[in-house]
């Protein structure tokens, strides 16, 4: 298993290429004339940037930078130690040899069994998201902690929360209060009740989303109301649709914070439950082609 912490695609790919320059024992001014060579206007002011990390590469760059240093992708991609974990995205973490496999010939596996990207389980859990468990009286467990992570990012929740000008955490905390489900599963549930009637989905989605934002609104101003006058209301438990959700469930915020035994026992639950989630989501795009 992996002892180091891991490291950004950023930090890699720039100590990669600083390493490669100096066992060269190239100057950064040798690596800017190399690179103007084949089309980017790099300066030494620009190598020093990168190798730092002030400044990122965009994908231009990264896949010119071989040209530049006589190298390979994977060269740039490699870890120390070989089996060290690599972050990207949205704190996703993959480990060292799937990074490889993303810029290799055959690619990475991908199949449902194995999906092997897998945003990471964070140790300091995200206090905008726990303040919204609480403001919505959800029961304080790993499971919707996650559940509001996820279905915070979606680009219906982002909107809405605009729309009624709160966090989108903290309106997706409601959704689940109200229907055990994000408001794009609720949206789309109704969707596809009404299609099933024979109804145009796009004649009737307007006046869907129009409710559920109703309902949210009176929602958050119902628990604000009972908030403000210290009104206490048992917590609402989310009900576990499979046996890794009710593994996550029972993992409850503050044991899974202040112990590292209970964050070991979350982390396969956890990867099974987010493949099955990235399954979910591409089988979904497939039915919709």
């Amino acid at each position: 298993m992996p002892t180091e912490d891991p490291i950004s695609l950023m930090s890699l790919v720039a100590n990669n290429m600083r390493d490669i320059r100096m066992s060269r024992a190239l100057l950064q001014e040798d690596i800017a004339t190399a690179a103007r060579w084949v089309g980017l206007k790099w300066s030494s002011v620009t190598v020093a940037q990168i190798e730092s990390q002030s400044r990122q590469l965009n994908l231009d760059e990264f896949l010119l930078l071989p040209l530049v240093l006589k190298c390979t992708l994977k060269d740039l991609l490699r870890t120390s130690p070989p089996n060290r974990l690599v972050t990207l995205g949205f704190d996703t973490i993959l480990g060292a040899d799937v990074v490889l496999s993303l810029v290799s010939e055959e690619g990475p596996n991908s199949s449902e069994e194995m999906v092997p990207m897998i945003p990471g389980l964070e140790v300091n859990l995200d206090p905008r998201i726990r303040a919204a468990v609480w403001q919505a009286g959800l029961a304080p467990t790993l499971l919707t902690y996650l559940k509001i992570r996820e279905g915070a990012r979606g680009e219906a929740e982002r909107k809405a929360a605009q729309t009624l000008k709160i966090a989108a955490v903290t309106l997706t905390a409601h959704a689940l209060r109200l229907w055990g489900r994000s408001l794009t599963e609720e949206r789309d549930a109704r969707a596809q009740e009404q299609a099933e009637k024979g109804k145009e989905v796009r004649a009737v989605r307007g006046h869907i989303t129009r409710s559920l934002l109703q309902d949210l609104h009176y929602e958050h101003h119902f628990r604000s109301e009972a908030l403000s006058m210290g009104e206490e209301h048992a917590p609402v438990q989310l009900e576990p649709s499979s046996a890794e959700e009710e593994a996550l469930q029972n993992i409850a915020l503050e044991a899974y914070v202040g112990d590292t035994k209970a964050r070991g026992a979350a982390q396969q639950p956890y990867e099974r439950w987010m493949r099955s989630q990235i399954a979910a989501a591409l089988n979904k795009g497939k039915a919709s082609e």
